[in-house]
């Protein structure tokens, strides 16, 4: 995880636009487990995985779609269909794929991700928040991201109940992804640690 982060500043610090993918909310068997992520850049090229193979490449090639279209968006997976049988896939799982546009020209990016990098490496804990709302005309997703640090600080404002963001971080949800649907709003909270 600490590479992947330090990836993202250092894209992020040359001005390069990339999306993250990020497997959530899965049941049943697939190629890694919540949470697995990746960094893809508009040529395609990845640091990190969600589990290689055919469900790969199909976020690798929707991520890049996404860089172009300056987009966020949620991707469904079902492993247990025929066609993924017909693939010789040996996966049976369903969830979803948050592919997540990461404009290098929003500064709060940087601070967002700097944060996470840091927390990494010096081995503390902190709350990934991406706040989702509701999928637009355009196809595209509403997106805001903060950090939450263990004094429950914020790196970057977002727009929602602060209370409802102490919540999201309490109890099992301290140590393990997960997302939440609140008042039309998605929160998928990431811990890091």
């Amino acid at each position: 995880m600490k590479q992947l982060y330090e990836s993202m500043v250092s894209l992020l610090e040359q001005n390069e636009n990339f999306a993250v993918a990020t497997l959530f909310d899965k049941t049943g068997s697939a190629p890694r487990s919540d949470g697995a992520k990746m960094v893809v850049r508009a040529d395609g090229s990845i640091v990190g995985t969600i589990g290689g193979g055919r469900l790969e490449a199909e976020a690798i090639g929707l991520a890049k779609e996404m860089i172009g279209a300056r987009k966020t968006v949620v991707h469904s997976f079902n492993l247990t269909s025929k066609d993924a049988a017909g693939s010789d896939m040996i996966c049976g799982g369903v969830g979803e794929i948050l592919i997540d546009f990461i404009d290098a020209g929003d500064a709060n990016n940087l601070k967002v991700y700097a944060e996470a990098a840091d927390i990494v490496k010096r081995c503390k804990r902190g709350w990934l928040i991406t706040i989702l709302g509701k999928p637009a005309n355009d196809g595209g997703i509403s997106r805001q991201q903060c950090l939450v640090k263990p004094d429950r600080s914020l790196v970057v404002e977002v727009t929602c109940d602060p209370n409802l963001l102490e919540e999201l971080i309490a109890g099992p949800a301290k140590i393990t992804l997960h997302s939440e649907i609140f008042d039309d709003q998605r929160f998928l909270v990431e811990p890091l640690r």
